[in-house]
């Protein structure tokens, strides 16, 4: 992709974001109000809040991201706006890449901000904080990722929870693997193996991806 079109991308991108009225905050308040039912609903004993933590923080923060997937590409494809942007660029799989990221930092970024809050909400050790954010970082990627592939083959459905139904069980290695960084980071245990293969998959995800986001897109145009 040439690089007026990259600066083209970017600027589209953080307009809309701009211009979304707040929409950012909705999966930001969904995050924070998993996190305070769980604390009221639960023993507020600290053993117990601490042993459930971990996959409480991950399912409520695929959650939020499953809330911003809803709008990735449903919005441009009704008004016509995806279909022009794949006809006037050279590289449609560098343009979709480039926007799947773009979204997912303007989704993660408002959320990871709440994360001290989470971790001090639910009892953890603060020290917990940047192995929890790298592996949020790689784990919500490879979600966000099948999301995208996810939405865009389902573009034409009329049933809005078919995405979601997709997409959560695919989910549920990131969480067991996420889950695994949280409590091992809280007693101190090295994380290293798990992030890396969190990392792991992000990356492929990013290789196969955008083969399917085009696929899907084109087959839901013609």
């Amino acid at each position: 992709m040439l690089l007026p079109e990259l600066k083209t991308l970017y600027k589209l991108e953080w307009k809309q974001f701009s211009r979304s009225q707040g929409q950012w905050l909705f999966p930001v308040m969904l995050f924070i109000l998993v996190i305070v039912l769980f604390t009221l609903g639960v023993d507020p004993e600290a053993k117990r809040l601490q042993e459930m933590a971990p996959a409480v923080i991950w399912c409520a923060f695929l959650l939020a991201l499953l809330l911003a997937l809803d709008h990735l590409w449903r919005d441009d494809y009704q008004n016509g706006v995806l279909e022009q942007m794949l006809i006037h660029t050279e590289s449609p799989l560098q343009l979709l890449l480039h926007r799947v990221v773009i979204r997912w930092v303007l989704s993660i970024a408002p959320l990871l901000l709440c994360l001290p809050l989470a971790i001090s909400m639910l009892q953890l050790p603060i020290g917990i904080f940047f192995p929890s954010m790298l592996a949020l970082l790689s784990g919500s990627f490879v979600f966000w990722s099948l999301g995208s592939a996810l939405s865009a083959l389902t573009l034409n459905d009329r049933r809005p929870a078919l995405m979601s139904l997709l997409l959560l069980p695919m989910a549920v290695p990131i969480v067991i693997f996420g889950s695994r960084v949280i409590k091992q980071s809280a007693v101190g245990e090295s994380v290293s193996a798990l992030v890396l293969m969190l990392v792991g998959l992000s990356i492929l995800s990013l290789s196969i991806t955008p083969w399917i986001m085009h696929a899907g897109i084109r087959l839901n145009l013609d």
